[in-house]
């Protein structure tokens, strides 16, 4: 597992895929992914996603910037998206369950001008 800070996922797809690629990560926390609400991004998000591998995101809302998501392994169980962003943060919970192995994972982050 790894975690990137990505200032702007829409527009580093060839970084993202190939450190993945280099390093064979299982999950990929990313932060700063600047991916808007709704469908606006749908081809960054695709463009970033490798094959064998599912997103999960969750992204800023009434702002520009931030956004934060999990790129996993399409062998990984991952249930219970739950977006746990409050004012000051941005954040993603999910269940990751492999063989009999389940953990909780949540990606936080905290906007440097935050309340």
């Amino acid at each position: 597992m790894c975690i990137i800070n990505c200032q702007s996922a829409r527009n580093k797809a060839g970084l993202i895929l190939d450190y993945i690629r280099d390093h064979d990560c299982d999950i990929v926390a990313l932060t700063e992914t600047w991916f808007r609400s709704g469908n606006l991004d749908q081809k960054a998000k695709g463009d970033i996603t490798p094959s064998g591998y599912k997103l999960r995101c969750v992204s800023r809302v009434g702002k520009r910037g931030g956004g934060v998501a999990i790129l996993f392994k399409e062998t990984l169980t991952i249930s219970e998206n739950v977006d746990l962003s409050r004012p000051s943060l941005e954040a993603l919970g999910v269940t990751v369950t492999h063989d009999a192995t389940t953990i909780r994972l949540v990606v936080l982050y905290r906007p440097p001008k935050a309340p």
